[in-house]
């Protein structure tokens, strides 16, 4: 449990590291910088014979160098901020730090000319800190250097806009649709394949999102352009091969290849993919990928009534406790888990396919055949399991979808064809096995 937001022990550290108080982190640097610059004039001023009321004592010989270490500078104001607890080298790869460094090198700012003599009527004198005046503006705008990352740090934190991700759409070849999280996903539906299942209620042809749904979600990792990527592909078994090894010389991984439903005519199985790096990069070798397969290319987006289901999502969603929508015919439910989830050290959202997914497809005669997978923790495997096979839900496959996972997940995938509400009763108790979001009220 995190208690509070951190904001009194940062400063407390502030307290103790600047004994003698003062503006916060880069603000109090600046400030003992421009005492160093006023010290120095006065102390040449002295050298020179002019009086002066605060007398230094005479200071070595100015070489012209660099007033300040323009990466220790950095470094020391972001320390002190408390924004990063490393150096700068690996800090500058954020957003944040890209933006600053900007500043950072601005010669005029940082840097101040060789002390060459000035001509007396010289209409373009040289900046230096010889005379007050200047020390006095190049503080300023060393202070303005540094304050206007802080302006600007609160907007390169923010969630990515959705026109951030209009050149992954481009190099994906569709459009992506924006997931809670800040996450963008990528489906790639089977529409070519027309599979049917065959057991207890009679076949069911499936339709693509009830069960030939591939898809792709991404996620920032807030260091510039990287991204997180995972998801899954529905091949047919000739497309495996040829898929993965496209996906494997563009640096996207396989965790898993396995099949989620049984009796199914063609065989389908299901490619789970991941992959750290440049968003644009990964999504042309997705789209390299997909080229291989017959899955159809994405139609124009047309606008479309209110959609039909020959379904009583309200008695559903009574039954089940939770609340769904419509897609393609299909009934959909997401119900997302308790735990932070991570993936290699980094959180990862619910959206990345993290919830327990429940698909209702229609059969007619108030009827419906149901699938998708519960994510479970170990312990809850077979609690989920038994209380399934109690109310007539076939457990058709159990497997891993990742590869470092924290706490290790396990997918569990279902499958009925038989009343809707009595199945959704069926889900909602093995769901009562699992630390899931509390349902609402029956």
């Amino acid at each position: 449990m995190h208690g509070g937001d951190g904001s009194a022990e940062q400063a407390g550290r502030h307290r103790e590291d600047h004994p003698g108080g003062g503006a916060p982190g880069g603000l109090g640097l600046l400030t003992q910088t421009c005492r160093k610059w006023n010290h120095a004039y006065r102390g040449r001023q002295c050298a020179a014979g002019t009086p002066s009321r605060n007398a230094q004592p005479e200071r070595p010989a100015d070489t012209g160098e660099r007033l300040v270490d323009r990466q220790e500078l950095a470094e020391q104001v972001a320390v002190a901020d408390g924004r990063v607890a490393e150096p700068l080298g690996k800090a500058r790869e954020s957003r944040a730090w890209e933006v600053s460094s900007t500043f950072f090198n601005r010669r005029s700012v940082l840097r101040a000319v060789p002390r060459a003599p000035v001509a007396p009527h010289s209409s373009h004198p040289t900046m230096s800190t010889e005379h007050p005046a200047h020390a006095n503006i190049l503080a300023f705008a060393l202070v303005a250097a540094v304050a206007t990352p802080y302006a600007v740090h609160a907007q390169v934190a923010a969630p990515t806009a959705p026109s951030a991700w209009s050149a992954v759409d481009a190099a994906m070849g569709r459009s992506g649709v924006a997931q809670p999280g800040d996450v963008q996903r990528y489906n790639f539906p089977r529409g070519d394949l027309r599979v049917t299942v065959t057991g207890a209620g009679g076949p069911v042809l499936l339709k693509p999102s009830f069960a030939l749904g591939g898809w792709i979600a991404m996620h920032r990792t807030g260091v510039g352009d990287a991204v997180m990527a995972m998801g899954d592909l529905v091949l047919t078994d000739d497309e495996v091969t040829p898929v993965m090894m496209a996906l494997q010389a563009g640096g996207v991984e396989q965790s898993a290849v396995h099949h989620h439903v049984l009796r199914e005519s063609p065989r389908v199985l299901y490619m789970h993919v991941h992959a750290m790096g440049d968003a644009v990069a990964i999504a042309r070798t997705i789209r390299a990928a997909v080229a291989l397969t017959k899955a159809p290319a994405p139609a124009p987006a047309a606008p479309t009534p209110p959609p039909l289901i020959d379904l009583d999502t309200a008695a559903v969603t009574k039954a089940l406790g939770y609340a769904g929508r419509v897609n393609g015919g299909i009934y959909q439910v997401s119900v997302p888990r308790m735990e932070v989830i991570r993936d290699g050290g980094m959180e990862i959202p619910s959206s990345m396919g993290l919830g327990t997914a429940i698909n209702f497809q229609p059969t007619g005669a108030g009827k419906a055949a149901i699938t998708g997978d519960f994510v479970l923790l170990a312990a809850e495997v077979n609690p989920v399991i038994k209380s399934l096979l109690a109310h007539g839900i076939d457990v058709t496959s159990l497997h891993n979808h990742m590869l470092t996972d924290e706490p290790r997940l396990f997918f569990m995938h279902f499958w009925a064809n038989a009343d809707a509400v009595t199945l959704a009763h069926g889900l909602r108790a093995a769901l009562d096995q699992t630390n899931v979001r509390r349902p609402v009220e029956r």
